[in-house]
């Protein structure tokens, strides 16, 4: 799948899914956030956003983006437990987010999806690995972890807080 499909994929996965600590979902493009071409950025009720990088790679051999994308379906993930994704006092713990991001993609019912597994476990490159039937591979990298009330470059990029 290429990014910009899986982005809305993404998207659409956590618009659909209504979770009550969710606040709000836009593509980076939606939310006017041009550094990185394709993501997600999530505000949830505690005022605190995580914004979601998506780094793809290619499957191999490569893909000719000339051509019309060449969609690989195979057996779907069987469902994983949802994790719980309420506040810890006024936060949510960002380790948490990353559970409920992988369980969400995995219970997706996307027959592109092979296997979703997070990494990092430091606040450094955190993120979710989801694999692809053809091969290819759609990194989400925790860009950005914002508590309420602050904004994009009061944290570094790719060092994730412990709750947003």
């Amino acid at each position: 799948m290429w990014a910009a499909r899986f982005e809305s994929a993404l998207k659409s996965m956590l618009s659909s899914d209504g979770h009550p600590t969710v606040k709000r979902v836009q593509t980076f493009k939606e939310a006017g956030f041009r550094s990185k071409p394709f993501g997600v950025d999530l505000e949830f009720v505690t005022g605190g956003r995580v914004l979601l990088q998506i780094v793809r790679a290619s499957p191999p051999g490569g893909d000719d983006f000339s051509q019309d994308e060449r969609v690989v379906e195979g057996d779907i993930l069987p469902g994983v437990p949802r994790p719980d994704l309420s506040p810890a006092g006024s936060r949510l713990l960002t380790r948490d987010v990353k559970s409920y991001l992988t369980a969400l993609i995995t219970n997706s019912g996307n027959s592109e999806i092979r296997s979703v597994k997070p990494f990092g476990g430091k606040p450094e490159n955190l993120g979710i690995d989801v694999e692809f039937h053809n091969g290819a591979h759609c990194y989400v990298h925790f860009l950005y972890t914002l508590q309420n009330g602050r904004d994009i470059g009061s944290h570094p990029e790719f060092i994730a807080l412990e709750a947003v």
